[in-house]
């Protein structure tokens, strides 16, 4: 299934690099994702982006690296849980995202910027508010990072992990 969502993933970012002259991206693929890397290379190199597009080693400095983001874009067709974004929102940096499976849980209209539609065309147009300047873009932000605090601190994970196991 990775295939799809990277040519999903591809065509998003094709469109929009197209469109602006602005935009470029990272990529930083979790350390177990070396089959998922050499795929987006591929697909990078056949739509000519190696000039738009760079792809970094992984890093377990999480917070440091969002920092440096002026969004995180997480576009998925199956998610359990929304770590990459939830991790975004809790150091105030904007998520893009899909609206499936437990994005939903994390990401909604009031803390990001969320494709219904989760296609190419539908992030296209979340990016050129964004760089429009949206102004909900500093509410959103704080929603956000307070969502995160009050939801999904680590206290409040291992708290409900334990009253689901040993209760």
């Amino acid at each position: 299934h990775h295939r799809g969502i990277l040519q999903d993933r591809m065509a998003s970012v094709s469109i929009s690099l197209e469109q602006s002259s602005e935009l470029r991206v990272l990529v930083q693929p979790s350390e177990k994702e070396t089959v998922v890397q050499e795929n987006l290379l591929a697909l990078i190199h056949r739509h000519n982006l190696q000039d738009r597009i760079a792809i970094e080693d992984y890093t377990g400095m999480v917070t440091s690296e969002m920092l440096r983001y002026d969004f995180i874009f997480h576009p998925s067709r199956f998610e359990s849980f929304g770590y990459v974004p939830a991790e975004a929102m809790s150091v105030k940096v904007p998520v893009i995202a899909s609206h499936e499976g437990g994005l939903k849980e994390v990401v909604d209209l009031e803390t990001g910027f969320v494709s219904l539609e989760n296609t190419a065309e539908s992030y296209f147009e979340i990016f050129k508010k964004i760089y429009a300047g949206s102004p909900s873009l500093a509410c959103k932000i704080d929603l956000a990072f307070n969502k995160v605090k009050r939801t999904f601190s680590k206290e409040i994970m291992i708290k409900n992990i334990e009253e689901v196991y040993y209760k």
